[in-house]
């Protein structure tokens, strides 16, 4: 009898121990034994022609398999991936789970399980994997219901993230590549990976490594910078680093995350304006509430760079979180640390958005200092007038050297309202961090700007320079945080930001170093604009001028003791 022959005897028989199970039991019992046999053994070499003629079997009266038969289907979901490789064994076993699903939706799940636990936990190479993958696909393209059985699928199968280096690379690279072919995943996936990302993030801070570097974080914000140059990579003992360590779990999931986006907006070029919109929102309800996260924050960093209008969203967005009276205090002075270390830290933000934003943001803390004249400091009840403050001190080290290099741009500065921020009765300087305000005082000096240390005279600084939000586990509202989210990336994913992002090196007033290329990007565009005078105002909120940006403080918070309405 020849193969052809074979298959078809065998697919009848199939067919007929399945259909009468009920009238001859053992029959049926004796085609689950086989099927399990062969399953079992498919590593065997022996088995694998007889796999195949199974499978091929299968797939053609697979219109006969149902609810009442799962004990023979879920044999035949059991089979090694990786064990049937070969080229006339794989195809088959996945054309039968397509046409299993096409026939039986009620499947459809048990299939996404195995295939998705086999390419993440397995060691499948990438033949197999983009054979199951496709089969995913192939799935839910031939049955359009089968997607949300698969989002949950992937949902559940997600890893936690202390599983080992290999199974988080292996899911999350695999869904990643689903998700450039199946852009409806975007959500989940992006969903997914920020919170596993999130998670490595805070997990770096019990490790080795991190503990040496926290020793130093007063003075992370200004001298720590990212690896520029051979001296930096030589002054340096290279650490070496556990694979399954948060730190290196961390590193690759970045890069991945980093490589999609650019995989991304290659695949689907009009569909950037979807992945920053998906992007932001996983901002807003995942990354933003995390507390003090160090890294995970750069990817929107990154994909912001890509149109002026992103970078305009986020920072709308930023401002208006720190505007809302009805957000949580320690939401609102994320959004404002958020906003500061973006406009520092963000060399490829044009000179004239830069002044905008910092144009709006010395207007708020003056006119809010004008209304609240006579009033005694107090961090409590004018936090986010702190916070404006600090950011405008923060923002103001790192961009003076860049705008002391025009005529105009050294103007602008000089008509920033420093001096009346300093001598107002709420006494920012006093009350904001003393990193910040030391590193305020030593630019201004330099550039013969303004003169901060009159204002600083009395000694009464804060004998707490770096206050911390949490006390015994408990959110404490009324410190005055100085969180800058943008502060140097250390994992290997620094790569993907170094030409976009500003060095405290290239700002050191002290420093001889030329303007960074980073800064460079839209210098020759808008040389003119500054030498010219014509810095453009450019809208702080949607809908708003600067100035209305500084008047949509709905009103200054209600003095110790009162009620709110």
């Amino acid at each position: 009898m020849g193969e052809e022959e074979g298959g078809v005897a065998l697919a009848q028989a199939i067919e007929r121990a399945v259909t009468d199970r009920l009238k001859n039991p053992q029959g049926y019992q004796e085609l689950i034994t086989e099927v399990g046999r062969l399953v079992a053994n498919s590593d065997v070499a022996d088995n694998q022609d007889d796999l195949a003629l199974y499978f091929n079997s299968l797939t053609s009266v697979v219109s006969v398999l149902n609810k009442q038969t799962s004990d023979l289907v879920e044999q035949t979901l059991k089979v090694n991936l990786s064990a049937v490789r070969q080229e006339d064994v794989l195809p088959l076993v996945l054309d039968y789970y397509e046409a299993l699903v096409s026939s039986c939706a009620l499947y459809g799940q048990s299939i996404f399980k195995s295939l998705i636990h086999q390419t993440t936990y397995s060691e499948c190479d990438d033949v197999v994997s983009e054979a199951a993958l496709g089969t995913l696909l192939n799935i839910v393209q031939h049955v359009p219901s089968q997607f949300r059985i698969m989002v949950e699928v992937c949902r559940s199968e997600c890893p936690f993230f202390r599983k080992t280096h290999n199974v988080l690379d292996n899911f999350f690279h695999n869904l990643f590549d689903m998700t450039l072919e199946l852009p409806d995943l975007l959500p989940l996936t992006l969903e997914l990976s920020v919170g596993t990302l999130l998670k490595l993030d805070l997990d770096t801070r019990d490790e080795p490594e991190e503990e040496e570097e926290e020793q130093g974080d007063d003075q992370d914000m200004f001298e720590m910078d990212m690896n520029q140059g051979d001296e930096a990579v030589e002054a340096e003992p290279e650490i070496v680093v556990d694979a399954n360590s948060s730190r290196s779990k961390l590193d690759t999931l970045m890069q991945l995350a980093l490589d999609f986006m650019r995989a991304w907006q290659e695949k689907h070029p009009d569909g950037v304006n979807v992945l920053w919109m998906q992007y932001k929102d996983v901002f807003l309800t995942q990354i933003i509430t995390t507390y003090q996260s160090k890294r995970v924050q750069f990817l929107l960093f990154f994909l912001s760079s890509w149109q002026p209008d992103f970078v305009e969203d986020w920072l709308n967005t930023m401002v208006e979180l720190t505007l809302d009276v009805s957000k949580h205090m320690p939401l609102r002075q994320a959004a404002c640390g958020y906003m500061a270390s973006y406009l520092a830290r963000a060399g490829f933000m044009s000179h004239t958005m830069v002044a905008n934003y910092i144009k709006g943001i010395a207007e708020f803390a003056y006119d809010y200092a004008q209304e609240q004249q006579g009033e005694h400091p107090n961090i409590t009840n004018h936090l986010m007038f702190y916070a404006y403050c600090q950011a405008l001190f923060y923002i103001t080290c790192f961009r003076a050297k860049q705008f002391c290099g025009h005529v105009e741009g050294r103007t602008f500065l000089q008509t920033l309202p420093f001096e009346a921020l300093a001598s107002s009765s709420l006494q920012p300087l006093k009350n904001c961090s003393a990193v910040v305000v030391g590193q305020f005082d030593m630019v201004m000096e330099a550039l013969e700007l303004f003169v901060v240390k009159p204002f600083l005279r009395d000694g009464s600084r804060r004998a707490t320079l770096l206050p911390q939000a949490v006390r015994d586990g408990t959110i404490v509202d009324e410190v005055l945080e100085d969180f800058f989210p943008f502060d140097p990336l250390d994992i290997k994913a620094v790569e993907y930001i170094q030409e976009l992002y500003l060095n405290w090196a290239d700002c050191d007033v002290t420093a001889t170093s030329k303007v960074p290329p980073s800064l460079a990007i839209h210098a020759e565009q808008e040389e003119d604009d500054f030498l010219a005078g014509s810095l453009r105002s450019r809208s702080l909120s949607h809908n708003a001028t600067p100035r209305s940006f500084a008047g949509s403080l709905l009103s200054p918070p209600p003095s110790a003791g009162a009620q709110p309405e």
